[in-house]
């Protein structure tokens, strides 16, 4: 049993985090992370910084700035943007619920920094950019 600001909780982390995965909020919250840090990574992989990804997306550099702290409310178009970009593909999927592993299990396995990265930027593979892409915006 613990004690918070005088209010008593036998609940543990995993009860807390499944309470939280059934509001929209938390996944919605997820994706921006997960979106943010692959963008990070595929950042240190190709060794640009946001001034140059900036450059590359013909945007300001506190726009990306702005995406990689989750403020924006950025669109599937921007985000196949920010791929091509930084040499990546963009993958995006519906996975039924009761099909995957939630994320509280993955949190448990794995713990809290490490759930939901999807590890899209692994150095080493090296996939070929289309050479004919048209970039709508």
């Amino acid at each position: 049993m613990s004690k918070s600001n005088g209010v008593r909780s036998d609940r543990g982390f995993a009860d807390l985090f499944r309470e939280a995965e059934s509001h929209s909020d938390f996944w919605e919250e997820q994706a921006i992370i997960t979106f943010t840090e692959d963008m990070c990574l595929a950042m240190e992989r190709v060794g640009i910084s946001r001034a140059e990804l900036a450059r590359r997306l013909g945007t300001s550099q506190a726009y990306v700035t702005k995406i990689l702290r989750g403020n924006a409310n950025f669109t599937l178009r921007t985000m196949a943007r920010i791929a091509l970009a930084l040499d990546s593909e963009l993958h995006t999927h519906l996975v039924p619920q009761d099909s995957s592993s939630t994320l509280s299990q993955e949190v448990n396995q794995r713990g809290p920094h490490r759930a939901g990265q999807s590890g899209a930027a692994v150095e080493g593979e090296a996939r070929p950019r289309p050479s004919a892409v048209p970039v709508v915006g």
